[in-house]
């Protein structure tokens, strides 16, 4: 009897272990289809996550205005492809201006411009279907130009750069794009913000005047408010999934916000606002300014090439007042006076700077 029992119980135990590995099997089952279910949960997170992100991405593309598109089509041009001050129409005919500084203004409704005052006056159709047409402005090196826009404000556009805008401003909004350097005196009205777009920053006002830097061959970018006050946004570099796109902050009249190109980095300082403003009327001042920095401008302003015989040149310093209306040479030779340099003229389009041997 005792024996029977004890082969019962023998018989029992592996009957529940046999039941006990099949539970053991079917739970191990469950977890790894748990473990399958949680990893396509996941991956449909990632995935939904990329998906807005991509979405938004290409949403914000997608929300570009038609001033931008235009701006990018033009900006691929270089802008010193001709020694001739364009202007642009926005039917695709290009008006020349043969000086070395010009004005051009537009009437309110953008439908006449005047260039340089003249009695003659080019006429342009604003009454299409499309709601906007623009004109870009083109000024290469060597010369400058001052521009009135449709609703009276001022652009003084300095060498080497190029403006898109508006023939005639909207209701709700006044914006133009920005290659190069200008000063802007913006009318004021609440009603529709004033944006000054380029690659690497924006500018918005209700009615100020500022200097906005953006040559895109340049270590650095900047705007220099003189009145007024101005919100400058500039892209985010560190930006994720749910982070803004822009970074922003308002500046006030004395301060230049400037932005390094290579790695975004973003700095607000006082500056001596006349420095960058001294352009617009044909002088150059400066202050410890480095020597290359400073041919940089001159090549711009006057259309020509300067070369350093040796790199360590540039880092020569230089302060003072130059009067651009004088000769690049006579300019030249104010520089080499005020340091252990001389020039070679190379031919009428080329100068090379040295280390003065004489002394």
């Amino acid at each position: 009897m005792n024996e029977f029992y004890k082969s019962k119980e023998k018989q029992l135990t592996e009957i529940e272990k046999q039941l006990l590995k099949e539970r053991i099997f079917t739970s191990i089952r469950r977890i790894r289809i748990k473990r399958k279910l949680i990893g396509v949960g996941i991956a449909a997170s990632i995935a939904l996550l990329i998906g807005l992100s991509l979405y938004t991405q290409n949403n914000t593309k997608g929300t570009k205005s038609e001033l931008q598109r235009m701006a990018q089509r033009s900006v691929m041009e270089p802008t010193q492809a001709t020694d001739k001050i364009t202007l642009i129409l926005d039917e695709g005919k290009d008006v020349t201006i043969d000086t070395d500084e010009s004005e051009i203004s537009y009437s309110k409704t953008g439908e006449q411009v005047r260039i340089n005052n003249q009695n003659t006056v080019v006429q342009q159709n604003t009454s299409a279907i499309r709601t906007a047409k623009f004109n870009t402005l083109v000024v290469p090196y060597g010369k400058r130009t001052a521009l009135t826009l449709s609703d009276g404000s001022k652009v003084w556009l300095n060498a080497g750069s190029k403006l898109v805008y508006p023939v005639a401003f909207g209701s709700n909004k006044r914006e133009v794009y920005l290659v190069g350097e200008a000063i802007f005196d913006v009318i004021h009205d609440a009603n529709r913000p004033f944006k000054v777009l380029s690659k690497h920053q924006e500018i918005e006002v209700l009615g100020t005047v500022f200097n906005v830097n953006s040559y895109p061959d340049d270590a650095y970018n900047f705007v220099v408010l003189k009145e007024g006050s101005v919100k400058v946004s500039h892209e985010n570099r560190e930006k994720g999934f749910f982070t803004s796109k822009k970074k922003s902050f308002i500046i006030k009249p004395g301060t230049m916000s400037k932005i390094e190109l290579t790695t975004g980095r973003v700095m607000n300082k006082q500056v001596v606002v006349s420095r960058y403003f001294a352009w617009q009327k044909g002088h150059m001042i400066l202050k410890n300014n480095q020597l290359d920095y400073i041919l940089k401008k001159l090549s711009r302003y006057y259309n020509i090439q300067i070369e350093l015989e040796k790199p360590s040149l540039g880092k020569e310093t230089f302060s003072g007042a130059l009067n651009l209306s004088d000769s690049l040479e006579e300019v030249l030779g104010i520089i080499s006076k005020s340091s252990d340099t001389e020039y070679v003229k190379i031919n009428d389009r080329h100068y090379k700077l040295k280390f003065n041997s004489k002394k």
